[in-house]
């Protein structure tokens, strides 16, 4: 089975990411979770907040950083990229250029089509949602 890369949006490690990794671990070897504070709880009362702590203690070069540095720690597994928002644009940023062939599918959760972060070329299935 494969592993699982998930990169959270600009909440990072909620809840909600602790239910889905607990339901995703059934169909993968493990379930790895990239967030842009290092897991460390953080209690946002709106997205404009959790926005400028986004872009204060992390920024997409840091977090698309923290998503090489996990590619590279699993380079000699199969991998399935899942991630929302912010992290599909950080995991997209990553991606660039590599040519890892052990990435099976990325599953890119995403309100805005527009992204800037399309451009860019990757090697492996895209599975764009746009809910």
């Amino acid at each position: 089975m494969p592993h699982i890369l998930l990169a959270t949006d600009i909440f990072g490690y909620t809840n909600a990411t602790e239910i889905l990794k607990h339901r995703l671990e059934s169909t993968s070897e493990t379930v790895h979770i990239i967030d842009p504070y290092d897991a460390k709880p953080m209690d946002f009362h709106d997205e404009n907040e959790a926005y400028e702590a986004f872009n204060q203690l992390c920024g997409l070069e840091n977090y698309a950083k923290a998503c090489i540095e996990a590619l590279d720690a699993l380079s000699n597994e199969n991998i399935i990229l899942i991630g929302f928002s912010m992290g599909a644009s950080a995991l997209w940023k990553a991606l660039d250029g590599r040519k890892d062939k052990n990435i099976k599918a990325f599953f890119w959760l995403l309100r805005f089509a527009d992204s800037p972060c399309f451009r860019g070329k990757i090697v492996c299935p895209l599975y764009a949602y746009f809910p």
